[in-house]
């Protein structure tokens, strides 16, 4: 079965993957400002949203639940999926940006490891299996994957309510999140892109994940209802087209061009789930598939972009203190697009070998298993 995946979103996605990669870039010069994308963060925001829409509609594939008691099991399936994608990629970046932080702490030096330098390490391995979001706080060599840690607590959090119950959760618990979620990250934090603090019981992250996420598979819900009712006719697709580049429109002015984080940026997010639902639906003229190889490497390369960003937008400033800002942030985006590129090719080519041995290993088990001939 050829891979698919939808076109219109993977464009989107690397838009907003590319946006939070020139936020970042505020970091890769000793005292320049940058002069555009201060709104690159709200790419989080459209991640958030893809992957509550893509766990609903992993779930609506799913058979009908008949015995509660698989809840558990299913929940676990659905994370170790999405958990098998990032541990290679999470793993590949620790290490580079280890290397980064030894490599360029002092200028272009590679000094020798210091005995205290293994818990900074150790805490990275924490941060390997996603803690961030339930109060562990020392990420310094991966600390751009807060948002990887909401999204997978988000999902154990939320996956078992609506597997145990689809009308309640689309009808009441999601819409309860959403409401609740933003409201108190409003209330206590005011702007959108805040981060870095613990609420009572949650981190502000993994609230803002679980209403994001909640939000996303509300997209689902309507999108899937949307194109339930079947084709619009040419003139109904062509208004649904120029609403939702209306809607883009506003929302990548803000991303690009808008420099004050507020209160306007909830309306931003609502905006920027207008947008995916109508590009899941299917139902707009700038709706496109995509398949194969095309498909399979367009996630991971987002993926592979987004975590291996860290070690450049910090690493530059360091390495060359110097240079002025778009020069730094040239060498930034260049030294992050080969990382990534090499992250790729070593997580696939491990994931091939993997594969190749365990076939190995099962076809062995079964020819040395098989029942012989007169037996």
């Amino acid at each position: 079965m050829t891979k698919k995946r939808n076109g219109e979103i993977e464009v989107l996605r690397l838009f907003f993957t590319i946006a939070v990669l020139i936020f970042h870039s505020q970091f890769v010069s000793n005292g320049d400002t940058y002069p555009m994308f201060h709104g690159g963060w709200l790419g989080v925001e459209f991640f958030f949203l893809v992957s509550g829409y893509l766990m609903a509609a992993y779930e609506d594939r799913l058979p009908a639940l008949t015995d509660h008691r698989k809840i558990g099991s299913d929940t676990a399936s659905c994370v170790l999926r999405k958990a098998e994608i990032l541990y290679p990629y999470m793993a590949f970046a620790i290490v580079a940006n280890l290397l980064g932080w030894r490599a360029f702490t002092n200028g272009m030096t590679f000094p020798p490891f210091a005995a205290g330098e293994l818990k900074g390490f150790a805490s990275s391995l924490l941060n390997f299996i996603f803690p961030y979001s339930l109060g562990y706080k020392d990420y310094s060599y991966l600390g751009y994957s807060w948002y990887l840690s909401a999204m997978i607590w988000g999902m154990m959090l939320i996956f078992p309510l609506l597997r145990r119950n689809r009308n309640l959760f689309y009808c009441v618990l999601a819409p309860v999140f959403v409401a609740f979620g933003l409201g108190y990250y409003s209330g206590h934090y005011d702007i959108l892109g805040f981060v870095y603090a613990n609420g009572d019981l949650l981190s502000g992250g993994l609230i803002r994940g679980i209403a994001e996420m909640s939000m996303g598979c509300l997209c689902y819900k309507i999108s899937k209802k949307f194109a339930g009712g079947g084709i619009l006719s040419k003139n109904g697709r062509i208004a649904i087209t120029i609403f939702e580049i209306i809607c883009f429109s506003i929302v990548s002015y803000r991303v690009v061009f808008f420099q004050e984080d507020g209160v306007l940026d909830y309306i931003i997010f609502f905006l920027m789930a207008i947008v995916v639902t109508i590009a899941f639906s299917g139902q707009s003229m700038l709706a496109f598939q995509i398949s194969g190889r095309l498909a399979s490497l367009s996630g991971k390369f987002n993926l592979a972009l987004y975590l291996n960003s860290n070690c450049w937008s910090y690493m530059t400033a360091r390495a060359w203190p110097e240079m002025c800002y778009w020069k730094a942030t040239a060498v930034y985006l260049c030294m992050t697009l080969v990382s990534a590129l090499v992250c790729m090719g070593v997580c696939d080519g491990l994931q091939m070998l993997w594969k190749a041995k365990v076939k190995e290993k099962m076809c062995k088990f079964l020819l040395t298993n098989a029942p012989r001939g007169g037996q």
